[in-house]
């Protein structure tokens, strides 16, 4: 067989080119430490490490869900803390209000006060994320969840909805950002109306000299998960109309009576009770008919109910509190655990495709060994090349 100048040139640049390439992949692994740099150095390996890498990746973001849940959940936690703190100091002006003996100016300087309290209660439950977003408002995120009134009296609204903001932080687990803030505080501070509205009492029954007035609202009977902003309500009429207002006075007795006629009736349940059971106290006393006037006896009870409220409301916002607390645990275990997963993702890849001291040190000595028997391929090919018969003529 004859083998031509020109089959010679050829194979001589096609082994070269293999020993290049050869000496190109060898480069790459030492300088990457991979052991697998394309799919075709080794295809099980490369599978595996691919699909370990996708899992890695969802672990990288269910890390990143729950530290952004942390965070988020984090400024909730202060912000309730504050809201307690409010209504604490609400509190505390409740009882300086119950006090005896106070006149129209103390009053009017304390519903001053409340009223600024109140505002301040209403700016931390319209607090916002780092992303400023509102946090108490369910998923209505880009208006304010609560709205606030204070004149001619304060109402507080919730204008939010009672769903929760939630976050992936596993395959199959999702972790609340959020929670409603008509579940923190309430929906309304609007004491609603009675089922049945109580009828006007003749002026001459037998155990009451004058008439007594229909009553629609029982003032001091708040609806549950709203005590807190009913108490502020209630708080607030009371400083503003005092002990003498001859309205609540007579609502007071009309409840009184209709709670007195139940018990004689035997009629149960009897939603007026708390009225009765306050008036035969040792401190009140009220005779039947109330006499003398019992307008300070409303006022009493009016402030006994406004804390017991407050208090409610105050359980209700460290209930919540407690829950956020329960999440951003939650969110710190699944963190930590996903960095420790991830260290163990990030190991088997490298079993899998990677460079151990072993190969490291072997690649080298294979990239030498390569290195030098190209620069001979190469020193072999230009001296065939270089042949000529007419050299030796």
């Amino acid at each position: 067989m004859r083998v031509s100048n020109a089959t010679q040139f050829s194979l001589g640049v096609f082994y070269m080119q293999q020993k290049q390439q050869r000496l190109q992949n060898l480069y790459e692994q030492i300088s990457s430490k991979q052991r697998v740099i394309t799919a075709a150095d080794d295809p099980s390996a490369a599978s595996l490490a691919i699909e370990v890498s996708a899992t890695a990746s969802r672990n990288d973001r269910y890390v990143s869900n729950a530290k952004l849940a942390h965070d988020q959940l984090a400024i909730t936690d202060s912000t309730l803390q504050s809201v307690a703190d409010t209504i604490t100091r609400i509190r505390e002006l409740t009882i300086q209000a119950g006090k005896p003996a106070l006149s129209d100016t103390d009053r009017s300087a304390m519903r001053s006060e409340l009223v600024e309290v109140s505002k301040n209660l209403v700016g931390l439950l319209n607090a916002t994320s780092a992303e400023g977003n509102f946090i108490f408002g369910g998923t209505a995120t880009e208006s304010k969840p609560f709205d606030i009134v204070w004149e001619p009296a304060i109402q507080i609204t919730y204008q939010g909805n009672a769903q929760r903001q939630e976050v992936a932080i596993g395959s199959s687990r999702t972790l609340a950002l959020t929670e409603p803030g008509n579940l923190v505080a309430g929906d309304s501070s609007v004491i609603p109306a009675l089922t049945t509205a109580l009828p006007a009492v003749a002026a001459n029954p037998p155990t009451v000299p004058t008439a007594l007035p229909a009553v629609t609202t029982d003032r001091d009977a708040f609806t549950p998960g709203n005590e807190l902003f009913q108490a502020i309500s209630r708080l607030d009429e009371l400083l503003r109309v005092g002990e003498n207002n001859a309205a609540s006075t007579a609502a007071f007795d009309r409840m009184l009576y209709e709670s007195r006629q139940n018990t004689a009736g035997a009629i149960t349940p009897n939603p007026f009770k708390g009225y009765e059971d306050f008036a035969a106290r040792a401190d009140w006393n009220i005779p039947d008919p109330p006499n003398p006037d019992s307008g300070t006896a409303y006022y009493a009870k009016g402030m006994e109910e406004v804390l017991k409220g407050l208090d409610v409301g105050f359980e209700q916002v460290v209930s919540v509190n407690t829950i956020i607390g329960s999440r951003m645990n939650a969110a710190d275990t699944v963190e930590n655990i996903g960095r420790d997963q991830a260290i163990n993702y990030t190991s088997r890849i490298e079993q899998l495709v990677g460079l151990d001291d072993d190969g490291y040190v072997q690649a080298i000595s294979e990239y030498q060994a390569a290195l030098t028997a190209l620069q001979a391929s190469q020193q072999t090919f230009s001296k065939i090349g270089g042949l000529s018969l007419f050299n030796y003529l």
